[in-house]
């Protein structure tokens, strides 16, 4: 059971490893699977609109989902991006790289999205830390978890 349940993580990890190197970022273009996907860095002025967004839909979840395991509020970020899944003005995914401050007062990197027109909403741990400046590697990566577990359409 414990191998079939390692080697279905290591199938998972290593389709993500394949996406994510055929990956390429051109412009405010990111190119995955000869697609090709707006993508475009929010400026720090945005951060407080998102991180209040992230924190309603975290308080809706919570509700919603009791399995909801990291608890807390979201009190900065490092990067946030707009994955759009339309036309301007249409619907827009959101990821980005974040501090949790925990119930129990801790802080806690995290990547979490969100798309606001489907609901789609996703956020983990991350055990690294993560500085600025982010990398061209680490917003591929912000991407495809955005495109993977939020993006909308």
């Amino acid at each position: 059971m414990l191998k079939n349940i390692f080697l279905a993580f290591l199938g998972v990890s290593l389709i993500f490893a394949a996406s994510l190197a055929q990956a390429d970022i051109r412009g405010n273009v990111i190119v995955f699977d000869d697609r090709e996907y707006g993508l475009y860095i929010q400026p720090a002025e945005k951060f407080a609109e998102r991180i209040r967004h992230y924190n309603e839909t975290l308080t809706e979840e919570r509700r919603r989902r009791p399995d909801v395991t990291l608890r807390g509020e979201i009190t900065s970020c490092l990067s946030i991006i707009d994955l759009p899944a339309g036309t301007a003005r249409g619907n827009h995914s959101y990821g980005g790289y974040c501090t949790l401050r925990t119930t129990h007062g801790n802080d806690q990197n995290v990547v979490i999205c969100d798309d606001i027109l489907t609901g789609k909403w996703n956020m983990i741990a991350r055990e690294d830390d993560i500085k600025a400046p982010v990398t061209d590697e680490q917003i591929k990566d912000l991407a495809f978890f955005t495109k993977s577990h939020c993006f909308g359409g």
